[in-house]
């Protein structure tokens, strides 16, 4: 990663991993007993359990490795030890990639199999993305990667609209029942609400955008206003691309 800012990465030992899983479960307790009303199991973008999901970057041979069974145990095991730990009437929910965008990582059929997985452990909700930081499609550059000779072109019907995922998030409401939320893109009242008819997903996901004006939901639902300020196009920390938006 530009920067070299991380850690040389090593496997986690067996006693790590269920440690990890206990981590998950313990801090769901804390922000259900502090007041927030549900939570969400991140297992996108590259971080850890996206890392476990991705054959390319989980190179294990024991139970945690090999076939997405066993690539996608840390994520089932976290749920369920989430779900045990909040009780059944607090809302769960996962980040879940629809593709990692690279060859050789998490493929959109790697996805819609995870998320049948996921519906059958009585997920209240799945949020559907995509990409990593290596492959940064979560944040609509399909131009930017460290690794150009991997990298998968997105589908030119998703790209054209502002839902970045939800082409891909058609597959994964064929297989599901749970409500499905898309995030990625969306600016305008009306591509979101075109999203929503389409019936492919039940919730519109907004991020960016919130980061700066965190009342942008209401202003949108009351025609207060019509598409969110692009803000990330804008703002700035310091100078040079490196602190560019």
């Amino acid at each position: 990663m530009p920067g070299s800012r991380f850690g040389k990465p090593r496997a986690l030992t067996g006693t790590e991993i269920e440690d990890v899983i206990r981590r998950f479960a313990h801090t769901a307790t804390i922000a259900r007993d502090t007041g927030f009303t549900g939570v969400q199991i991140h297992g996108a973008h590259g971080y850890l359990i996206s890392e476990f999901l991705s054959p390319d970057v989980n190179t294990r041979t024991d139970e945690w490795g090999g076939s997405l069974e066993n690539r996608a145990r840390l994520l089932l095991e976290t749920v369920r030890a989430v779900r045990r730990a909040v009780g059944d009437d607090f809302p769960v929910s996962v980040k879940l990639n629809s593709a990692d965008f690279q060859r050789g990582g998490f493929s959109h059929e790697d996805a819609v199999r995870v998320a049948a997985w996921l519906d059958a452990e009585k997920l209240d909700l799945l949020e559907v993305s995509g990409g990593t930081y290596e492959q940064p499609r979560l944040v609509g550059l399909d131009d930017m990667t460290l690794h150009p000779e991997k990298s998968e072109v997105r589908r030119e019907s998703t790209i054209a609209r502002e839902a970045y995922f939800l082409e891909y998030a058609k597959d994964i409401r064929a297989a599901v029942k749970m409500p499905l939320m898309v995030t990625g893109g969306f600016r305008t009242v009306e591509g979101m609400n075109a999203a929503l008819a389409s019936a492919t997903m039940d919730v519109v996901g907004i991020a960016r955008p919130m980061c700066v004006d965190p009342e942008i939901p209401s202003k949108l639902l009351s025609g207060a206003a019509k598409e969110t300020p692009a803000y990330e196009k804008t703002l700035r920390l310091g100078p040079g691309l490196a602190w560019a938006a």
